[in-house]
């Protein structure tokens, strides 16, 4: 047998025998191990596991230069001789994958956890050794507290850095934890909760639906109602602690570290729950209400982690706990840091103009002094990441946060308005009417809804909230600065060049008046025929100015320019005006390369066949050609494919 490294260490064992085993550290072994397997077996063993004794020494070692800051290269050197035994044994297929190889992989990654760079390379090579052996967690003993600690690591992990659960969380319900009733076994079995929640709420690609996150909410509450009642915490309703100070959190004590650390975990798992209800993500005035009730909420739940931390001080691993609950809370800052990134880099409304990119530019400044200005732009950016990758769900969360965010804060300052809000409310109102055309058609499939996705709706009430945008800022606003609103150009612009031959460029205009003409009587006869006389002026006006850079507004123009009464018949799903409303998809794909638009075209046009079904299908054929066929010739094609019926 291999003589021990212990024997002869430069850093004494008893440096990790007396003080510096992994209950010390971020794990909490010993806090969540009722029989302590973790800080007793590792020590004995490694008297005949040079491996063992290797991690032990590299993990010691380094938080030995940790705790005195006297550099010490002896780390380096003990992380290289395990290297040197662990590499081979992985790299043999035959090599016995067991119980003492897991321990001495996790002792590394704690080593890895206290180096300057965080590579991350241990904690993947724990997850596949856990991952392919099946039997870790049943066998109990050293495996299983391994497993447990191997566990947090990941949470921690996953928590600060927003990265993916590596370990498979199904395996963990095999374990005595679920069996016994120590307090350490409660612990354990709210931590893998706490795991649960934030891959199924928080990993790439998450999209919980509303029942998911229930039952994930029933779980975390049956654990609270069946801890014992020792478990709860003893609160103080004194505002100074024993060292005469005033606490800015609550004074919360518990009676051993496992309960600290099991009753924080309760906490972030209940954060979590609360910012991630899924009737939470649709975008409405009224959900905003619930989303500060649940702000409020997931606060409260933070306040008692960070209490517990800060007045149980001998469970130094709750300390840990808050650390890393602190730290994903900044991470939503850096997350921001990342957006603003993103907006000056690539310009939200597709405008690459130095005129525009400099007006955004401004626009970013001024946020900093009206922060729903600065939500806004936040929120419209994260929905243009999450357009991008449709998998990074935490983008769309984001951008629903920041949106109604910015509505709360700005709707006192829509009901007092001030000189000194005009240049920043009129910057929101054009990067929300923004977000309203863009989040129906990005919102994930998963997010609970009253009724079924219906374009035509989502569309008209994005219309309507830019036509009471517009009227609102034409009304309350000084002509001087309505006239020179960057929100307003071309948008309220007319296009009389375009309107004197248009029967005669677009035979599908005449079709559709006839068609008008025969189905529609009274006022909404002259709405309709209006309606469409305006798309196709529009359509003319970009079919003439190819490469417009603001081509947005000249399609979403139509919607302001059109009446009330059409919107009503479209809403109503009367077939002429659902018909016009299927043409303006045509309009639309001139700017379908916009992130905003490019869904629109094609999802509309789709729904409105199916709805109007086949006594409307030779209708509907001309910008079903358009927009399927990605023909924008238009004149060409229509002269080529329609006569004057």
């Amino acid at each position: 047998m291999a003589e021990s490294p212990i024997h002869d260490a430069v850093m004494p064992p008893s440096l990790f025998l007396a003080d510096r085993s992994p209950k010390h550290n971020s794990s909490d072994d010993i806090q969540c191990d009722p029989s302590k397997r973790f800080g007793r077996e590792v020590p004995k063993r490694a008297r005949q596991l040079p491996l063992l004794a290797y991690s032990i020494l590299t993990f010691s070692s380094r938080h030995q230069v940790m705790i005195t800051g006297i550099d010490d290269e002896s780390s380096e050197e003990y992380h290289s001789h395990a290297l040197r035994i662990l590499i081979p044994i992985l790299d043999d297929p035959m090599s016995s994958l067991d119980e003492n190889l897991l321990a001495a992989a996790v002792l590394l990654r704690l080593y890895e956890e206290m180096c300057d760079v965080d590579t991350g390379t241990h904690l993947v090579g724990c997850a596949q050794l856990w991952n392919n052996i099946p039997d870790f967690i049943a066998e109990s003993g050293l495996s299983e507290a391994a497993s447990w600690i191997l566990l947090r690591q990941n949470l921690h992990i996953s928590l600060i850095k927003g990265e993916p659960m590596q370990v498979d969380l199904n395996k963990y319900r095999r374990s005595i934890s679920f069996i016994d009733t120590t307090d350490e076994d409660f612990a354990n079995r709210i931590i893998l909760l706490c795991c649960q929640v934030l891959e199924t709420c928080f990993g790439p690609g998450a999209q919980p639906d509303y029942e998911t996150w229930a039952h994930l909410g029933k779980e975390v509450a049956l654990w609270h109602d069946s801890i014992p009642a020792h478990y709860h915490p003893y609160h103080s309703g004194r505002e100074n602690t024993s060292a005469g100070f005033k606490s800015a959190f609550p004074v919360v004590w518990m009676m051993n570290p496992a309960q600290v650390m099991g009753y924080q975990h309760y906490c972030l798992a209940r954060i979590l729950l609360h910012i991630s209800e899924p009737r939470q993500w649709v975008s409405s005035l009224r959900t905003i209400e619930h989303r500060v009730a649940a702000d409020k909420a997931a606060l409260n739940d933070l306040h008692i982690a960070v209490g517990l931390g800060i007045h149980n001080p001998s469970v130094v691993g709750a300390g840990f706990t808050v650390h890393h609950m602190l730290f994903a809370c900044i991470g939503a800052g850096l997350a921001d840091l990342e957006l603003l990134e993103h907006w000056h880099r690539y310009p939200v409304t597709g405008d690459m103009t130095e005129t525009t990119r400099q007006l955004q530019h401004d626009l970013v400044r001024l946020g900093f002094s009206h922060h729903y200005l600065l939500n806004s732009i936040l929120g419209l950016t994260a929905l243009q990441l999450y357009s991008e990758d449709r998998s990074q769900s935490k983008w769309y969360v984001r951008a629903v946060a920041h949106q109604q965010t910015a509505i709360t804060r700005a709707r006192p300052h829509f009901e007092s308005l001030t000189q000194a809000h005009e240049q920043a409310l009129l910057g929101f109102s054009a990067f929300m009417s923004m977000y309203a055309v863009a989040e129906p058609i990005y919102r994930p499939n998963g997010i609970c809804s009253e009724s079924p996705f219906d374009p035509v709706e989502e569309l008209l009430k994005a219309l309507r909230f830019s036509r009471s945008t517009i009227m609102f800022v034409q009304q309350s606003f000084p002509p001087v600065v309505v006239s020179g609103s960057w929100l307003l150009t071309k948008f309220v612009a007319h296009h009389q060049g375009t309107g004197n031959d248009l029967e005669t460029r677009y035979p599908q205009l005449e079709f559709l008046q006839r068609c008008i003409n025969s189905q529609v009587e009274g006022v909404r006869k002259k709405a309709c025929l209006d309606a469409v006389k305006a798309l196709f002026r529009r359509i003319a006006t970009l079919s003439d100015n190819i490469g417009d850079p603001e081509p947005a507004k000249i399609v979403w123009g139509w919607g302001l320019e059109v009446s009330q009464i059409f919107l009503d018949l479209c809403s109503a799903r009367h077939p002429a005006a659902l018909v016009i409303l299927g043409h303006f998809a045509v309009l639309m794909n001139y700017n379908r390369e916009h992130w905003c638009l490019s869904p629109w075209p094609a999802g509309l046009l789709s729904y409105i066949i199916g709805f109007l079904g086949n006594e409307w299908e030779y209708i509907m054929k001309w910008p079903a050609s358009i927009v399927f066929g990605g023909n924008l010739a238009i004149d060409s094609l229509a002269t080529k494919d329609f006569g004057v019926l």
